[in-house]
């Protein structure tokens, strides 16, 4: 993945439609720098995405049922890590509305239903096609970001490990749709 930086880790604005919708809805909250707003963003991303995959984890079903189960498992856990970093340096940076539980809520639920626009979730291939749609929009989103960061904040660092986290799970997502059957 190619991330669009200047030398100085700047650009105007995101290129990501999704990180720029959201931040737009931060932005009537709150009054913070630009990356704020892209930390609060891809913090709301990555609660969709724990939903998302940890519901996933608990509706395996049929043939693949137990590598499921695993697989979900695996992109579930240390999500709530990466939350916690992105929530604290949002507010860090910027203002503790930034991570309002009721606007969280609110763009969590927004993303969910269109990462699922489509998918029937009776079927476990649905769940495997709805996560890696999910991830994908998180890494957009961090190429985006990653843009906005400074390169003397740490931001950019933080962004770069939670994006290598994240291109392994679209690898093992592709992989099972792939491997996994139905």
């Amino acid at each position: 993945m190619s991330y669009n930086m200047n030398g100085f880790g700047a650009v105007a604005a995101p290129t990501s439609r999704l990180l720029a919708t959201l931040n737009a809805r931060w932005e009537k909250m709150a009054k913070a720098r630009g990356i704020a707003y892209s930390l609060a963003s891809l913090a709301t991303i990555e609660q969709a995405l724990l939903l998302l995959h940890q519901s996933a984890h608990w509706q395996s079903s049929g043939p693949t049922y137990y590598a499921d189960h695993l697989l979900f498992q695996r992109l579930y856990k240390p999500i709530d890590k990466e939350i916690d970093s992105l929530g604290e340096r949002a507010v860090g940076l910027g203002d503790p509305r930034l991570v309002c539980p009721i606007t969280v809520a609110s763009l969590t639920g927004d993303l969910l239903r269109a990462w699922g626009k489509g998918h029937g979730l009776d079927v476990p291939r649905r769940l495997v096609e709805m996560s890696l749609a999910g991830e994908r929009s998180l890494l957009e989103a961090i190429a985006a970001a990653m843009g906005q960061a400074s390169p003397s904040d740490g931001v950019q660092n933080l962004l770069q490990g939670i994006a290598d986290t994240h291109e392994g799970n679209v690898y093992l997502l592709q992989q099972r749709l792939v491997r996994g059957g139905r």
